[in-house]
């Protein structure tokens, strides 16, 4: 790696300038400078541990038996040191260190080791101060196996025990003492000791066994490229490998590439469809980034119990179970067939960007994730054309823009200046909306261009680091654009979203002119200061005799003046063609009323920023609910299903917040079946022979929102009695009986429709069940019963190890958004956080404060921070957390006060 191999090159320097000086001064160091060393390393690097001491290989020998409750390890860290002290410091989380030392040449200087913060920062406290110049830094150790999925973990499924592992952002250091930061890139080589029978994965292939005695068996491995602690991986236990054999060489690649599928026991079968549909994901990357796969080998591991939905490890990809089991594929939703897609492609990309390219510290945490969701969903869509993949992107982005317009929202570049901050940089904000600001300057600048400045940077920081700057001007070079990198930068360093208000005048024969002005969007009831500019991209499409054209300009000020180049005035005016540029738009009356009379000339992403757009104006009360429904009942018709179903969340809004009175309610119902009834009647509950997947997933939003919004009695009728059928009266599934993409709608409306006894009989097949999408969906239908009885019920089985732990979390924030049951559940929250929190990962715990977000008056806000303010600093990411709870519980209150009575009154009418 260039940045440890340059730390080297100046600890060599320095220690071959010492050598040549006279012994005496070589070896002596006055008192008062040792002192003074030793109270300025004192002081506890609770940010980054800095360069004084940087890591350059590790040896991790791991003893890990997963039927035990506990692991052992002796790492070996080659170290250069910089800056001479008595006091090192490193990570360690929960280890029980039983010796520690250094040594250098043959020196060994013995040390001790203390955890001395919870987030796990280590003092070494060595007998001498030792040179400059290489050593290495030796632990014997043991350490619990971790109850919160992160870490090292142990799972229990089908009577197996299990060990994996969880190390981003910050718990590689629960499983050894490391220095546990992404700018540290180096070599590992790897072994562990484990039962003969069991299978052991981690980065790199496995070159050799050497026999350990009763039972065991210690397997040794490739040494790794240079990689940072978050990204090893380790998964142990009786699990089945599937060996898919290798992906052949290509264009790119001039090797095979061992692919192989894991799962627990009596799972391996399957994982055919995940297997079979990732060679041409691969290589779409490959292609893309004229980079080969980066790393010796791939497994893809279906993990039982995982708090996040993936996780990018290098050779040995995590991922929840219920996104790789999905058998031939036959058996499946077409929903579940892209979130693999999807989810897959995303992991995948992080093996160049992330990876292969790792950023320096977490405020670059962007340049992995916003970069994997929008090359994760470019790549996929070039893998599978015509699978719904093209606006993935844009929809993420669009959707995010509801927390990007908090006032308490972060910025994409977030300065990281504690583990508050690192937990909550994993969020909508660096994923969707960086890559949604990714699509708009590839966009802008032209795909071609944009895919030089990425290749470039792989190019200039393969197996290295690299930060914002670096990336922008590898941009500005490979894109030979250097003018983008300000206009870019006005994105990643200041929070919100822009609204770009368009104003269309043609006088008479005179040039139409564009007049353009942006501010800070924020909705009704915001504190926020909408005094705020970005250097814009904007893309406008507009009506012209022949069809459409098109102008780009960037908006760098408050207002301009834009002539566009038409001969005459246009039908119409779309401020954001193609919907490619983050930010909401506004037109005045006659510019509105023009592009909705030319709805028919706005592609499928247009049509979705054109509601996006008026939902927030709504938002903002700037839009009438009239208006709303007026558009509604122009995007139901629509033949594009994103498009068609746009309305339903607006209808959703409307009906649980909004509606005051039952009449207004059943009016919103009533039109929900007006808008979409005839359409699902045509399109029946089951698929027909030769169906596309969008229409498949229609129909999956079609049920939903005529069972749930629309309550259709008949519907929700059959719905009863096919979910009665699917479960069946034994322990096998009756997957005949409903089509997969209703399943869990079906589920849901039996449980609401049917006693207490069918919701107990769910819960106990459910928790007998190895499946995990089975389990996910009863759960999950359970978990949103408005019965009282059920919903205790529910509470109740929160902390049974039963349960998992990602289960456990679903049912607890499920029942946040269920208006029958916030009060018992905050009442239950209240009273029962010891037995939630410990099932919550440590980067997750501040999201705690969540629990109260259901909440929609200012006397609640108060209620909900009264209880959490003194416990959110010691939840990662807790501040933050409890900040955007109370505004949004604050922003809903308002939007009442500002809608509530109009709707009530527009739909009990109705």
């Amino acid at each position: 790696m260039m940045r440890v191999w340059r730390l080297l090159i100046g600890a060599a320097a320095l220690s071959a300038l010492a050598a040549c000086d006279d012994d005496t001064q070589t070896k002596q160091t006055s008192t008062s400078e040792q002192d003074q060393a030793t109270v300025a390393a004192d002081a506890i690097p609770h940010g980054q541990l800095g360069d004084s001491v940087v890591p350059t290989h590790y040896q991790l020998d791991l003893t890990i038996l997963p039927t035990k409750d506990s692991f052992s390890g002796a790492v070996a860290i080659d170290v250069a040191i910089n800056e001479p002290s008595p006091i090192l410091w490193v990570h360690g989380n929960d280890l029980d260190v039983s010796d520690v030392w250094l040594t250098v040449g043959d020196q060994r200087i013995d040390a001790s080791y203390e955890q001395v913060d919870p987030t796990g920062i280590a003092r070494i406290s060595l007998d001498s101060t030792p040179p400059k110049g290489p050593a290495t830094l030796s632990f014997q150790y043991t350490a619990p196996f971790n109850g919160a999925l992160e870490g090292l973990y142990k799972v229990t499924e089908g009577g197996e025990d299990y060990a994996f592992t969880q190390f981003e952002a910050t718990s590689a250091r629960l499983a050894f003492p490391s220095f546990d930061e992404p700018a540290f890139k180096t070599p590992f080589d790897i072994s562990v000791t484990a039962k003969a029978t069991d299978t052991v994965i981690t980065a790199t292939p496995e070159v050799s066994q050497t026999d350990a005695g009763d039972g065991l068996v210690t397997r040794h491995y490739e040494t790794t490229p240079p990689l940072p602690t978050y990204l090893i991986a380790f998964a142990v236990g009786p699990l089945d490998v599937v060996d898919f054999g290798d992906l052949p060489p290509n264009e790119v690649r001039d090797r095979p590439l061992p692919l192989r599928g894991v799962a627990a026991k009596g799972k391996g079968d399957q994982l055919g469809y995940a297997l079979e549909n990732t060679q041409a994901i691969i290589e779409a990357q490959e292609r893309y980034f004229n980079v080969a796969f980066p790393y010796p080998k791939l497994d893809i591991i279906a993990v039982p119990d995982f708090a996040a939905g993936a996780m990018e490890n290098v050779g040995a990809i995590t991922y929840r179970e219920q996104l790789l089991l999905l058998g031939d594929g036959s058996q499946v939703s077409e929903g579940q067939k892209r979130a693999y897609a999807s989810v897959h492609s995303h992991e995948l990309a992080h093996q160049w960007f992330g990876n292969l390219v790792t950023p320096k510290w977490w405020d670059d945490i962007w340049l992995n994730e916003s970069f994997a969701t929008w090359m994760g969903n470019k790549s996929v869509d070039m893998a599978f054309p015509g699978r719904g993949f093209s606006t993935a992107t844009f929809r993420g982005a669009l959707g995010v823009m509801g927390s990007d317009s908090l006032a308490t929202a972060r910025q994409i570049r977030e300065p990281i200046r504690s583990n508050h901050d690192i937990a909550t940089a994993f969020d909508g904000i660096t994923y969707r909306k960086g890559g949604g600001v990714l699509a708009m300057f590839e966009a802008f600048l032209g795909e071609d261009a944009f895919r030089e400045g990425v290749r470039l940077h792989m190019e200039r920081f393969a197996n290295d680091v690299a930060d914002v700057n670096d990336f922008m001007q590898s941009l500005a070079d490979g894109a030979n654009r250097p003018d983008v990198v300000d206009a870019f930068r006005s994105f990643l360093f200041q929070p919100g979203v822009p609204i770009v208000r368009a104003e269309l005048s043609c006088d008479g024969d005179a040039i139409p002119r564009v007049t353009l002005n942006q501010s800070r969007y924020f909705p009704v009831g915001s504190e926020g200061d909408r005094d705020q500019t970005w250097k814009i991209p904007v893309c406008m499409a507009y009506g012209t005799a022949e069809g459409r054209d098109r102008f780009c300009t960037v908006l760098s000020e408050a207002e301009a003046t834009i002539e566009l180049p038409s001969q005459s005035c246009p039908a119409w005016l779309m401020p954001n063609d193609n919907g490619s540029g983050y930010y909401r738009m506004a037109l005045d009356e006659q510019g509105w009323s023009a592009l909705f009379s030319n709805f028919d000339a706005l592609n499928e992403r247009e049509a979705q920023a054109l509601l996006g757009s008026l939902s927030a104006a709504y938002r903002s009360d700037d839009a009438s609910t009239a208006t709303m429904v007026d558009a509604f009942g122009i995007l139901a018709k629509a033949d594009n299903r994103e498009v068609a179903t746009q309305p339903v969340s607006d209808l959703g809004l409307m009906y649980g917040r909004l509606a005051q009175s039952e009449a207004a309610k059943d009016g919103i119902s009533a039109l929900v079946r007006d808008l979409y009834g005839d359409r699902l009647q045509s399109l029946g509950l089951e698929a027909a022979a030769g169906e596309t997947g969008e229409t498949h997933l229609l129909r999956g939003s079609l049920v939903s929102a005529m069972a749930n919004l629309g309550k259709d009695e008949a519907l929700r009728a059959t719905l009863v009695e096919r979910a009665k059928a699917y479960l069946g009266d034994g322990e096998e599934l009756d997957n005949s009986a409903l089509d997969a993409g209703i399943v869990g709608t079906a589920l849901a409306v039996a449980v609401e429709e049917e006693d207490f006894n069918f919701a107990q009989t769910l819960l106990d097949r459910a928790l007998a069940s190895r499946d995990a999408t089975f389990r996910q969906r009863a759960l999950g239908a359970l978990a949103t019963s408005p019965a009282d009885d059920v919903a205790s019920l529910m509470r109740s089985v929160i902390g049974d190890e039963r349960v998992r732990d990602n289960e456990a979390i679903l049912i607890a924030f499920s029942q946040v958004g269920v208006s029958e049951q916030r009060e018992a559940m905050w009442e239950w929250v209240q009273g029962n956080l010891d037995v939630l929190l410990p099932r919550i990962p440590t980067w997750r715990k501040g999201a705690i404060a969540n629990m109260g977000s259901g909440f929609c008056s200012v006397e609640r806000a108060e209620e909900v921070n009264a209880f959490f303010a003194d416990k959110v600093d010691d939840l990662e990411g807790g501040p933050r957390e409890l900040a955007q709870t109370l505004e949004r519980i604050r922003l809903c209150a308002a939007l009442v006060d500002a809608k509530a009575e109009q709707v009530t009154s527009y739909f009990s009418a109705r």
